[in-house]
């Protein structure tokens, strides 16, 4: 079973201090299958690191954390997707269609990745988007 993970969680997984830690690493750490990271989502969890957390605590603790998140992906605790070439319609496809909500790349190359590895479970803190998304391989999308 596989997991595709989106950046609030991992963001969230990785800041001690995030209101939503406790409960993205409790269930980071005790999902009983493959953790996936969409490659995209990895640019904005770095986003996030060096805007969020080293504004509130320092380049640093910034660094620390980005190390974390690749320490953690070189022992195999996340598998980092990449977007394939087919992927690029679909997502295409779901910004256009969902634009008046502002779907953006990243979220939709979340929904197209567990799409194209036939899972429909997605953790994520952003439900606004991936509720109001129909998959074209699932009806919705199951929110962890």
């Amino acid at each position: 079973m596989k997991l595709i993970v989106d950046a609030g969680p991992v963001f969230a997984y990785l800041s001690a201090d995030d209101p939503d830690h406790a409960r993205c690493a409790a269930l980071l750490e005790s999902f009983e299958g493959e953790l996936v990271i969409p490659q995209l989502v990895l640019a904005e969890v770095s986003y996030f690191i060096n805007t969020r957390v080293k504004r509130a605590v320092g380049a640093k603790k910034a660094a620390e954390a980005e190390l974390a998140l690749i320490e953690d992906i070189t022992a195999g605790a996340f598998r980092v997707e990449p977007v394939e070439d087919q992927d690029w319609p679909r997502i295409a496809e779901l910004v256009g269609r969902y634009h008046d909500f502002l779907l953006g790349i990243t979220d939709a190359s979340v929904m197209t990745a567990a799409e194209r590895l036939d899972t429909p479970k997605i953790a994520t803190l952003d439900s606004r988007h991936f509720r109001g998304v129909a998959s074209s391989r699932f009806g919705h999308f199951e929110l962890l």
